[in-house]
């Protein structure tokens, strides 16, 4: 995808730039003022996706670059913020922004952010999957995973009632659950977001088990869950 990074942190820019080439995206502009951004629009490509930082050194701040955005183009939009209060998630909903990432955050939390920005509705859910057992494949349902909890270089996969170790990394198991229920919420966490029952300031319950979650993680489950 073709990106857009408005950022005036020029470390932040270069972290960013690098993770994003990394995940085989291009970087088009990288843009530090609400006046670059109307610059780079208007005489270059409109990206597919913007990072926007909230905070920008100037006049005009990223609300006034998404506010733009949103009106002029469909480039979907990702906030990039220190700050995680209600005023700030309350300008992401109203404005619609596709995505969010809370500094610092890791190049996991940005390939999580883009990966949602997939339409759902051309995303057909699997009923199944067949996953490795020692020298034998075994099929799970989709829908009976609750969450997986990494244990060391193995996996613990959680049904009803029942569990499941794995001889494999947590990152393993999460490309081989690519849908948009499945969400990793913490780095030893990865969830079935169907399956939440209740959601708390930095956790979610599972079958009674409260799962801790990051920052990043909230906005997209919120989403999901139609909160």
């Amino acid at each position: 995808m073709k990106i857009l990074i408005v950022e005036d942190d020029v470390f932040v820019q270069e972290d960013l730039k690098e993770v994003l080439e990394s995940l085989g995206h291009e970087v088009i502009h990288i843009c530090e003022s609400y006046e670059e951004v109307i610059g780079c629009l208007n005489e270059g490509e409109v990206p597919d996706i913007a990072f926007i930082d909230i905070q920008l050194k100037s006049s005009f701040d990223g609300v006034d670059v998404a506010e733009y955005m949103r009106e002029k183009f469909k480039t979907k939009l990702i906030f990039l913020t220190s700050i995680t209060d209600d005023r700030i998630l309350h300008k992401a909903a109203v404005l619609k922004i596709d995505g969010y990432l809370v500094k610092p955050f890791k190049s996991q939390d940005i390939k999580v952010a883009i990966s949602m920005l997939v339409d759902n509705s051309k995303v057909q859910n699997k009923e199944y999957l067949f996953l490795k057992d020692g020298h034998e494949q075994f099929k799970i349902l989709m829908k009976d995973i609750l969450y997986a909890e990494a244990e060391d270089n193995y996996v613990y996969l959680y049904f009803n009632n029942s569990r499941k170790l794995l001889s494999m990394s947590l990152k393993t198991l999460e490309k081989e659950l690519l849908e948009p229920r499945f969400l990793r919420i913490h780095r030893s966490y990865l969830i079935n977001m169907d399956n939440v029952e209740r959601v708390g300031a930095n956790y979610v319950t599972i079958d009674n088990k409260q799962i801790p979650m990051n920052d990043s993680s909230k906005v997209i489950l919120k989403r999901h869950l139609n909160l």
